[in-house]
């Protein structure tokens, strides 16, 4: 579906003095990259962006914006079109990319779930394909056999090993969400620490934790408590776990509860040895502000983070001299990120964390740090809807 053509008139950036080197690639990349690149500096940028809206929800408006926000702070002409695909099976893509391709669209940057993935990595790719949700372990994938599809999705392994370099208590308890993704965290957890306590965790239970105090209060005492939960349901355990006597050794979550919500859903005290892992990183101030105009969140949504940072590594094969936005790299088509742990201050502000230097939650309290976090009230979109369809 044809849902809109923009035409941005501008001058593109000045390289600059400390711009990254952009991502290396083999052979037959570079061949069919270079077949668009003479084409799209006398005109303007073709991309397509697929998606099946039923699956993915409101994260279909959001994944527009953020494509918009970033291309629009470049200054560049570019055409987007929005193709829904349906669903994910393996025809109704197949018949959107030959319809793609029959438009010479330049790139094309797809919102699938990892059976999304798998059908499209068994396509003989002729326009680089940019998956923004699934992470290239995430499917039996050899980069050799489709070069020109790459992945951006982030890993919650890597965040679980950053956060087990905190671990130092007797034992691991785990409470994992009722849905995909907390089933997936769960076994991620158990692959580093098989010896972790899962407990399954529904809505009422979030909501009713305080009637199982003392059966709680005994698991977590000692203990690290892994929060394999989203936003909302976090906060409700947090705060009612705040008013036990007896307390966790420390709380460790994922990407899943980077969001400032978290410090309106709690108080001081319930975040007292709460740590949470990240892979966002820093960006341009000038598209965080453009995304912010579209509302599209570029520092706490992860999906949009990586939407953009997709663009990003194509744009800057093409134009090698502009301004880098990002820092990250592509390595063996897949984006790779520097997953950094962060506690939450008495202001509600997020800090990083040295792993390096850590040795207790009381001297982690005492480090000065620079917040990213500016007004906690601003709340973001939450990342619920798709996550749960990210299997």
């Amino acid at each position: 579906m044809r849902l809109l053509t923009l035409f941005i008139f501008g001058t593109l950036l000045l390289a600059h003095p400390f711009s990254f080197i952009s991502p290396k690639l083999s052979s037959p990349q570079e061949e069919i990259i270079s077949q668009f690149s003479e084409e799209i500096r006398h005109s303007s940028l073709k991309i397509a962006l697929v998606m099946p809206k039923k699956i993915i929800g409101r994260y279909s408006i959001a994944s527009i914006d953020t494509v918009i926000a970033y291309l629009s702070s470049r200054g560049v002409d570019f055409e987007l079109e929005v193709f829904d695909c349906g669903d994910e099976e393996e025809s109704s893509i197949q018949s959107i990319y030959r319809k793609i391709l029959e438009e010479r669209f330049q790139f094309i940057i797809a919102i699938f779930t990892t059976k999304g993935a798998h059908e499209v990595s068994k396509l003989p790719l002729q326009v680089p394909f940019y998956i923004p949700t699934v992470n290239i372990t995430q499917i039996n994938f050899n980069p050799s056999t489709n070069p020109m599809l790459f992945f951006g999705g982030i890993s919650y392994k890597d965040q679980i090993q950053q956060l087990l370099k905190l671990h130092q208590a007797e034992h691991i308890i785990a409470y994992n969400d009722d849905s995909p993704v907390g089933e997936r965290l769960a076994i991620d957890l158990s692959d580093f620490a098989p010896y972790t306590q899962n407990q399954t965790i529904t809505n009422q239970d979030a909501a009713t934790f305080n009637k199982q105090a003392r059966t709680q209060e005994k698991l977590i005492q000692n203990a690290d408590v892994f929060l394999n939960t989203p936003v909302v349901k976090s906060g409700l355990l947090l705060s009612q776990m705040g008013y036990f006597r007896k307390k966790a050794s420390k709380i460790l979550s994922t990407q899943l509860n980077f969001n400032p919500s978290i410090t309106v859903l709690t108080q001081k005290r319930d975040r007292r040895n709460l740590f949470i892992a990240s892979s966002i990183g820093q960006t341009n101030q000038k598209l965080i502000e453009y995304g912010s105009l579209l509302n599209s969140d570029l520092q706490y949504d992860w999906v949009n983070y990586s939407t953009a940072l997709g663009i990003e590594l194509f744009f800057r094969i093409v134009f090698p001299d502009s301004l880098p936005f990002f820092q990250e790299q592509m390595a063996d088509n897949q984006i790779q990120y520097q997953t950094k742990i962060y506690s939450i201050d008495n202001k509600g502000f997020f800090i990083p964390v040295d792993l390096s230097l850590y040795q207790s939650p009381s001297s982690q309290e005492e480090q000065p740090s620079q917040p990213i976090q500016e007004d906690p009230s601003t709340l973001p979109q939450e990342p619920e809807e798709i996550l749960q369809n990210l299997e």
